[in-house]
């Protein structure tokens, strides 16, 4: 049997309704839901309780859906911080970017031995809030205008990490000697991994906005 235009935006108003919030978990239930009834060849079945039974056979009710939820965000977490470790062995196998790294880290060391302590974290602090406004540029934006999806919501959840990370090295470090030593060697590590997450969230919001368009269009 072939499912109607309506018969789908039932499914969808029913896994909303369970508490499903994420578009793109919607649209794999969805298809995953549709292509089961199909299967089907009785014509007599009842479409609801069809839906209703293969919703909770997913575990996608009332009662389950935050449990699924959060083992798929585990699981998306888990494949994000693969990328991030693949993204940084990129950049470390690539001798255009070896060279440009190493020739950043010795003008930034150059700068450390040439600054005083306390002029060092200034310089510090100025280059994590450019850091910070240009991602908070690049994320702002579609964390407005976005619908919630999960592989973006945990995008940025893995971008914003490095940031937090860093305050709480601040909030720890109160020496201005023992913080300029230890911006020496932290500052570059974060600038590193802040890029390789944010590589991340760019494939992904990418991605999510392919599908979002192609939805739209059909």
């Amino acid at each position: 049997m072939k499912l109607t235009q309506k018969q789908i935006q039932f499914i969808e108003n029913y896994l909303i309704e369970q508490g499903v919030k994420y578009w793109d978990v919607r649209i794999e239930l969805i298809d995953h839901i549709v292509s089961e009834i199909e299967c089907k060849k009785d014509l007599s079945l009842d479409f609801k309780k069809e839906v209703i039974n293969i919703s909770n056979n997913l575990g996608y009710n009332s009662y389950s859906v935050r449990k699924r939820l959060n083992e798929k965000t585990k699981s998306i977490r888990k494949h994000y911080n693969k990328l991030i470790i693949t993204n940084a062995k990129r950049l470390f196998t690539s001798l255009k970017s070896v060279i440009l790294i190493v020739f950043i880290l010795c003008i930034y060391t150059s700068l450390y031995v040439y600054f005083s302590a306390t002029l060092f974290v200034k310089l510090g602090i100025a280059i994590y809030l450019i850091s910070f406004i240009l991602v908070s540029m690049s994320v702002t934006p579609q964390l407005i205008k976005r619908k919630r999806s999960i592989y973006l919501d945990n995008a940025c959840s893995i971008i914003i990490s490095p940031f937090l990370i860093f305050n709480g090295f601040f909030v720890l470090v109160n020496n201005i000697e023992a913080k300029s030593i230890a911006l020496l060697f932290v500052l570059p590590i974060y600038l590193l991994f802040t890029y390789c997450c944010w590589l991340v969230y760019r494939e992904t919001y990418i991605k999510t906005q392919r599908i979002h368009k192609e939805l739209n269009s059909i």
